[in-house]
């Protein structure tokens, strides 16, 4: 019995720090849920895009959109769509998670699927890569089987721009 209890001490040890460390999933998952939930109200994630995105993120997508007031409008190289259902229009949707995986102590991926009612068509499937700031889950970038990197797209985008 004594070597048990030993056996479970230097287990606890060992994987305590790591569990301790982990990322808290139920965490993304409500973020997510919630960002979707908002989605289907109001999409003007824009308008509040530290609460959703992370600050490499966020300043991208202002830079983008400061491009494109200067510009006088969307040149088509910036962020011209919902990145969340990667649609102009998100009206109707269904969304669902069909992944939330770890990817790091405060790293998270959600893989989506996206539908629309109607006749069927390809689902849309963003993965968020998700980030646990001080503030909370944040998106740090959408992939897409198009757009490998969201932040990457805008980045390039906006230098080629004039921007930062």
């Amino acid at each position: 019995m004594l070597r048990l209890s030993w056996i479970v001490l230097a287990v606890a040890l060992v994987a305590g720090p790591a569990l301790a460390g982990s990322a808290d999933l139920a965490g993304a998952r409500a973020f997510v849920q919630a960002l979707y939930a908002q989605e289907m109200k109001d999409a003007n994630w824009d308008r509040h895009l530290t609460s959703v995105f992370d600050a490499s993120l966020a300043a991208a997508i202002k830079t983008d959109e400061a491009i494109t007031e200067r510009e006088g409008g969307d040149d088509g190289e910036g962020l011209d769509y919902d990145p969340f259902c990667q649609c102009q229009d998100q009206g109707g949707l269904n969304w669902r998670i069909v992944s939330l995986v770890e990817t790091g102590p405060a790293t998270a991926k959600a893989a989506m699927s996206i539908t629309w009612p109607g006749p069927p068509g390809p689902a849309q499937t963003p993965t968020l890569l998700l980030v646990k700031t001080g503030a909370g889950w944040r998106v740090h970038d959408v992939a897409t089987k198009d757009t490998p990197s969201l932040l990457a797209q805008l980045q390039k985008a906006n230098r080629r721009r004039g921007g930062k």
